[in-house]
């Protein structure tokens, strides 16, 4: 009824949902168990109760609705796995009404991943919480840079004037590639943002090291520098235990940045393009195969490169696909 805009209906259903339960329910303990020993649905009756406000508009009492159900100790024992789901739900909606400080909803993540630290979706969720967090920083960055680093005391008061953008990159990084481990539901949201993250941070850094041979660099940048080599570093890692195939919808990501001015962000775009022509060359051969016929002499010869060892690497059936994919491209392009 909810999701089909009958609001009314919805309600009713609730109400008599609710009274079934208070109707069959032990006095001295109403909401913990029901009579075949399972869960009581009193947490998922609040849930749907806040769900059902959401969609009617009524936003801070859904909010409010959760909060005070998360509250009652008798519901969250009773049922432990839809109070965790409830109070990821109470983080998301808590950042989207502005109900919860930065603090408080650190709380709420945390307790919700120390109950569902293997989810996809608990994990995808903090990653957005805190890839927000990370917009919001670079923004007020960019508007302090606009206005020569100066700032009002009214805009001290509404942020924490030592949040660095670059303080957020690693952990967003991190949830974003915890979730792709645990499920792929949110795979064309984290990875293409996973990607990207890793990809600027590691062009600032090159940047920062071509200047660092000229002039000594300040602080932040030491740390981009930093941050840039330990992201690198865990996705290697991450990237040695995510199925190969994950990644196959990012190969348009990963051959345009093929020249990365990173070393070892460009070696890791590298290895992985390997991987994916090595072991999936009917999806990944053409492309390459376009790219190693770039009128960039760089980019061809680095493609061409990944081409030459994905084929030794190949099984000797594979073999023969990439000296006629080679082929038909001569003729055709």
């Amino acid at each position: 009824c909810r999701s089909s805009g009958h609001h009314g209906a919805a309600q009713l259903a609730l109400l008599e949902a609710r009274a079934a339960l208070e109707g069959v329910a032990d006095d001295l303990n109403p909401l913990a168990r029901d009579g075949d020993g399972q869960p009581s649905p009193g947490m998922a009756l609040a849930v749907e109760q806040a769900k059902l406000l959401w969609a009617s508009g009524k936003q801070y009492r859904a909010v409010v609705e959760i909060q005070e159900a998360l509250n009652d100790q008798a519901l969250t024992n009773a049922d432990p796995k839809t109070s965790s789901s409830a109070q990821l739900r109470l983080a998301r909606w808590s950042a989207a009404t502005g109900q919860k400080q930065k603090k408080e909803l650190q709380e709420v993540y945390k307790s919700v991943l120390s109950h569902q630290k293997f989810s996809e979706k608990a994990n995808f969720h903090a990653a957005k919480w805190m890839d927000d967090l990370y917009k919001d920083a670079t923004r007020r960055e960019q508007q302090r840079a606009a206005q020569g680093g100066s700032e009002t005391t009214r805009q001290r008061r509404n942020y924490d004037v030592d949040e660095k953008s670059i303080d957020y990159v690693e952990d967003v990084i991190k949830f974003y590639a915890t979730s792709l481990r645990y499920g792929h539901r949110h795979v064309y949201e984290s990875l293409p943002r996973m990607l990207t993250l890793w990809f600027d941070i590691g062009a600032l850094a090159a940047a920062h090291e071509a200047k660092d041979r000229r002039q000594q660099l300040t602080v932040e940048q030491q740390k981009e520098r930093k941050v840039a080599s330990k992201v690198t570093a865990n996705l290697k890692t991450f990237a040695s235990t995510l199925p190969l195939y994950v990644w196959l919808p990012a190969l348009p990501q990963l051959s345009s940045r093929l020249l990365h001015p990173h070393q070892e962000v460009g070696a890791l775009i590298h290895d992985l393009l390997y991987r994916l022509v090595k072991h999936f060359p009917n999806q990944v051969l053409w492309s390459m195969t376009a790219m190693a016929r770039s009128l960039h002499l760089e980019r061809a010869d680095a493609a061409q490169r990944i081409l030459d060892r994905a084929r030794e690497g190949a099984p000797p059936a594979l073999r023969p696909l990439f000296d006629q994919s080679a082929s038909l491209a001569d003729q055709l392009i």
